[in-house]
């Protein structure tokens, strides 16, 4: 079975930055919404894992509405960190920073899934993988979200998009903006995935990892060991300030991608059925 079959195309669109017609290079990752959607979502990647071990505790970093922690299963813990999302089943309403350093003094939990999917910079996410390295148990996995982009513009870090935000976040109380992505109504970002690409870049040059990409799910997996029906040789040189131009020529190199259905059928050598 093929690893990943990469596909290049070229966009037409309004610029949102212009407001021009445009044409960009880009990937097509199967996906029905255009513009470079994804033809997978994240539980049909994290449910993998999950079932193929025991007692399973789940963190996930960004929880928002709840369509991915909501749809979890076969866990015997799970964890929701979000100060702002709409999802009713958040069990951490704080930010990630906080609740890293009150796991430390207070909670003592360790995680066999960690799921980052919180606020989309580069910088905030080096520290969330950073801290959630330690709180893995023994073979354990994180996965990160929005990490391949298919479009320039879905990776650009864009002040109005944040300061949308800033502006406009909703208490549980505005019923009928709860179910808005990112608790704003106004409009959807134009960097939509953020420029989290560069975090997979860097760990892409780390040797004792073996960090891969599934892009029609839109997600990264992150070992913090060898598994090698997933590793590739590791980059020559960190990456982490590289551009579009680069990410897009060197996509291969740089996200060592896989299909969904290699994930599916090789995964599962690699996790353990009784956890220690």
């Amino acid at each position: 079975m093929k690893r990943f079959n990469v596909q290049r195309t070229y966009y037409e669109f309004n610029d949102k930055m212009t407001g021009q017609v445009a044409v960009h290079p880009g990937f097509d990752f199967g996906g029905t919404s255009g513009w470079g959607g994804y033809r997978w979502d994240p539980p049909d990647v994290i449910n993998v894992l999950t079932q193929e071990r025991a007692n399973v505790h789940y963190l996930e970093i960004g929880v928002d509405q709840g369509s991915t922690f909501d749809h979890i299963t076969n866990v015997e813990m799970k964890h929701g960190v979000d100060p702002y999302g709409s999802c009713k089943n958040i069990t951490h309403r704080m930010t990630s920073q906080l609740f890293f350093s009150l796991n430390r003094y207070f909670f003592h939990h360790n995680y066999d899934v960690i799921f980052i999917d919180g606020l989309h910079l580069s910088d905030i996410l080096h520290s969330e993988i950073v801290e959630s390295l330690r709180l893995l148990r023994n073979d354990g996995l994180i996965v990160l979200h929005d990490t391949c982009p298919a479009i320039r513009w879905r990776q650009q870090v864009v002040w109005s998009d944040f300061q949308n935000i800033l502006e406009n976040v909703i208490t549980p109380d505005e019923k009928e903006r709860l179910d808005w992505h990112e608790n704003t109504a106004l409009s959807e970002p134009v960097g939509l995935n953020g420029d989290v690409w560069k975090n997979v870049a860097h760990l892409r040059t780390i040797p004792q990892f073996t960090t891969f990409s599934i892009p029609n799910a839109g997600c990264t997996v992150l070992a913090p060991r060898k598994l090698p029906k997933f590793d590739q040789p590791p980059l020559e040189s960190d990456l982490h300030t590289t551009n579009w131009e680069e990410y897009y020529e060197r996509f291969e190199e740089i996200m060592n991608p896989v299909s969904l259905e290699y994930f599916k059928e090789n995964i599962g050598e690699y996790l353990p059925r009784e956890n220690g």
